[in-house]
């Protein structure tokens, strides 16, 4: 009788299986899943029944698929446009040309000018957010954002920009501890 013995496995095997490899799946898990859980939770003064009821007028929106303006509304949008933006101004503008072609603290420089851009864009793309929800009135129902003072404004700007540094964080957490580009996970759980 001759009997096989299971093979062994190969190194690259076994280093898949080590548990520093196991703790960034579990890092990665962990952070998607906040992002995840952070796309659930509703921006505060919402009127949920003028909501569900214009995105249950719409054929084109299911108000449980339309899903509803949550903390992360603007995604990483802000943050991939203003570094595609530096990027193609860096083709063009001398100072930024000569920070891309510099060394490893030259892109750290274009690397937080995208953070100051961010900013910029993550107001601008908030405020819009804001105008277009406080501007939809339904007769019935009144309006969808309940906004009644500048503190509540301040309040949704801060909850919706700050919550594109959050995701930046996790990103970065993610590049570092876990397992792939961040950036790039995120943005596929949202796709997904």
């Amino acid at each position: 009788m001759n009997e096989t013995s299971p093979s062994p496995m190969t190194p690259k095997e076994q280093s898949m299986f080590k548990p520093a490899f196991l703790q960034a799946v579990l890092v990665t898990i962990l952070l998607v899943s906040i992002y995840r859980l952070g796309i659930q939770i509703q921006v505060p003064f919402i009127n949920q029944a003028a909501y569900a009821k214009f995105f249950g007028i719409s054929k084109f929106f299911d108000p449980k698929a339309a899903g509803m303006v949550s903390i992360f509304s603007l995604g990483l949008m802000p943050y991939v446009s203003a570094f595609t933006l530096v990027e193609i101004f860096s083709l063009f503008l001398p100072f930024l040309k000569k920070l891309r072609k510099g060394d490893f603290d030259d892109r750290q420089k274009l690397k937080r000018i995208a953070f100051y851009l961010t900013l910029f864009l993550g107001f601008v793309q908030a405020d819009g957010i804001i105008k277009v929800l406080k501007n939809m009135i339904l007769p019935d129902e009144g309006r969808i954002l309940l906004i009644n003072s500048g503190y509540e404004y301040v309040l949704l700007m801060v909850i919706l920009v700050g919550s594109v540094y959050f995701l930046i964080l996790v990103c970065e957490l993610i590049s570092k501890f876990g397992v792939g580009n961040g950036i790039s996970l995120i943005l596929l759980s949202g796709v997904c």
